[in-house]
């Protein structure tokens, strides 16, 4: 046994497992040695207490996990933290009350899963230039922040719930991220991106706040199956264009109950098809400022107080030349404005039915046999 967890550390040698009693550790660790698992004995009871004045954990060497510790008080400083150094692994962890709850620069290939942040006052996550990791299964709750990805390509974000932030998960000059099977409530802004490109944000559930999803600058990126609703915006494109909204596979992109369900502003070249349900909005799309070249077909707009907006000068295309869109108060004229010149009957996908065989009943009879 070793009176300190750093003395452990200290004598530790590359692969060994440091085991943690049950305690509150007034310490600042600093670990240098490659393959190092430190594992506290139950979360709720191991607690690293950095009493404000220093980071909790400075990771100083590649591939250290981290698991089954409360870390908490840092003040203005970071629970764990970074520089240059990869292939972590932070898991199963309570980290709160931190400036950054984790802060990684020039870090690539981590694992950061399980964990519970809460009110780390800027990030609870942080990333900057660094590559290829996998943020998954965490709590996310208070704080200015809860996922923030500067420069951090093909990073993977799973089944993250995020509530009470101004920005829920925020992708800045990233690009090749999947943003996947995530909640997020009540966050000022559910899903923020800018200057990215080749984004896969696939079915992720986001309500309230001011914004469910908004993409600035953003371009090349597919966005498929997410709920945003009950919002005063549910997808906002801002300067972002060739992006693909698409509902195909079902269930679809669902936009409800906001004040705008999809805003363009000078936004091209997007496509807003196959199965996206537009309903019970004030606005049900509201296209403004240059935005043009866009194509929107296959799509539902259902209930909404005003179904479709497009400012003078706009010019998009509203069908794919035999099929536009559905429009629950069509009543003869073309939707849109006039410019949806092959409305559907029904929501889109319509379902045909083909009777391949019949089978007459042996104990059943009909009238006419």
């Amino acid at each position: 046994t070793y009176p300190t967890i750093q003395s452990a550390i200290d004598a530790s040698r590359r692969g060994d497992i440091v085991q943690v009693s049950p305690g509150t550790y007034h310490e600042h660790l600093i670990v240098p040695v490659t393959l190092l698992t430190i594992i506290g004995e139950n979360k709720e009871t191991t607690i690293i207490d950095a009493e404000t004045t220093g980071t909790a954990i400075s990771l100083e060497a590649n591939s250290i996990t981290i698991t089954g510790f409360t870390l908490r008080n840092g003040g203005f400083n970071s629970g764990i933290k970074t520089y240059t150094y990869s292939s972590h692994n932070i898991s199963n962890n309570i980290i709160e009350n931190f400036v950054d709850g984790i802060y990684f620069v020039e870090s690539d290939s981590n694992i950061i899963s399980g964990n519970t942040f809460f009110n780390n006052s800027m990030h609870a996550i942080n990333l900057g230039t660094s590559s290829g990791s996998q943020i998954t299964n965490n709590s996310i709750s208070e704080g200015a922040f809860g996922l923030y990805l500067v420069y951090a390509d093909g990073t993977i974000i799973l089944r993250n719930s995020i509530s009470n932030t101004s920005y829920g998960i925020f992708v800045n000059r990233s690009s090749q991220n999947t943003i996947k099977w995530n909640t997020c409530q009540l966050n000022s802004v559910g899903i923020q991106t800018q200057f990215s490109d080749h984004l896969t944000i696939d079915s992720n559930i986001i309500s309230g706040g001011m914004y469910t999803m908004q993409l600035q600058t953003t371009h090349y990126s597919q966005i498929s199956n997410n709920s945003l609703t009950q919002a005063s915006y549910g997808l906002y494109l801002a300067s972002s264009n060739h992006n693909t909204i698409i509902g195909s596979p079902s269930p679809g992109n669902l936009m409800s109950k906001n004040d705008w369900g999809i805003v363009m502003y000078n936004s091209t070249g997007n496509m807003i098809i196959d199965g996206n349900t537009i309903a019970e909005n004030t606005w049900g799309i509201y296209i403004v400022s240059a935005s043009s070249g866009n194509t929107i077909y296959h799509t539902n707009f259902v209930g909404n107080v005003k179904q479709a907006f497009q400012d003078l000068g706009c010019i998009n295309t509203w069908d794919n030349g035999a099929e536009g869109n559905y429009w629950s108060d069509y009543t003869g004229y073309p939707p849109a404005g006039g410019v949806d010149y092959h409305p559907l009957s029904a929501p889109w996908p319509m379902r045909n039915i083909a009777i391949t065989s019949v089978t007459p009943s042996k104990t059943q009879f009909y009238p006419g046999e």
